[in-house]
């Protein structure tokens, strides 16, 4: 086997390592958008935390492909890839901790809304 096939041959093997790579972000980032959007209608800790779970595993195959050789547009768009991951979990974190306090607040104003003496009242009448 020539050097060339060899050389050939790893050409490809980092192809598709990239390939799958890039995939299974993409997966990740559908995974995470759906848990979030879910999170957003049901207020399911649950659903935010798997949307926490897809950002970390997505972060952590980004840091393993920075190992690649990424060239020219790959590079570029390897690195906004890193960077908008990176910004999304920060600002996931901010949404989650505002909508924890929002939904603590709507639970209170649901508790203190007068409903239940609007109930009473119209019964004793």
């Amino acid at each position: 086997m020539s050097v060339y096939n060899i050389y050939s041959f790893k050409v490809l093997a980092d192809n598709a390592d990239k390939i799958s790579m890039t995939n299974k972000v993409g997966d990740l980032l559908d995974v995470a958008r759906r848990n979030r959007i879910v999170y957003m209608q049901n207020g399911d800790e649950k659903t935010m935390e798997a949307n926490g779970d897809a950002i970390q595993t997505m972060q952590a195959l980004l840091k393993e492909a920075d190992n690649f050789t990424w060239t020219g547009n790959a590079k570029t768009n390897f690195d906004l890839l890193s960077e908008s991951i990176k910004n999304y979990s920060q600002l996931r974190a901010i949404f989650h901790e505002k909508s924890i306090r929002s939904n603590a607040l709507a639970a209170k104003l649901k508790q203190n809304d007068g409903q239940q003496y609007l109930t009473v009242l119209q019964k004793s009448l």
